[in-house]
């Protein structure tokens, strides 16, 4: 899920996406600059509504780690410069895995909420 939402996140924000799981079959037909808008678009309330289920700290630290690739020390530097290094360094270890650990059900949430069209996204 942490690949899913990095791709969702990096196609709706840039324009790109980086992965291509299968060769495409005989059948498909290149999509035109609306239909490429549209799935930028779907992507990009998917991680809206992400973002609005973790919560923006959290959705925060998610791009640092997943998008930027930054290291926890580095985000420890960021967010807890007070804290000792060790200390700091395992407080955004903890965090990291317990976002990781929510991420899926939260992707799968989006996912369902605009499957049934019940998207509401605060702007």
């Amino acid at each position: 899920m942490a690949e899913r939402w990095r791709n969702d996140y990096e196609f709706a924000g840039f324009g790109y996406a980086d992965f291509m799981r299968e060769p495409m079959g005989a059948d498909y037909v290149k999509g035109d600059a609306i239909t490429f808008a549209v799935s930028r678009g779907i992507a990009g309330e998917r991680v809206a509504i992400v973002r609005e289920i973790l919560g923006n700290p959290a959705h925060g630290l998610l791009v640092r780690l997943l998008h930027h690739d930054h290291s926890f020390a580095a985000i420890a530097r960021d967010l807890l410069p007070a804290a000792d290094t060790t200390t700091a360094n395992k407080a955004i270890r903890q965090r990291a895995v317990q976002l990781l650990q929510i991420l899926p059900g939260a992707y799968k949430a989006a996912r369902k909420m605009q499957k049934d069209g019940r998207v509401a996204v605060r702007k």
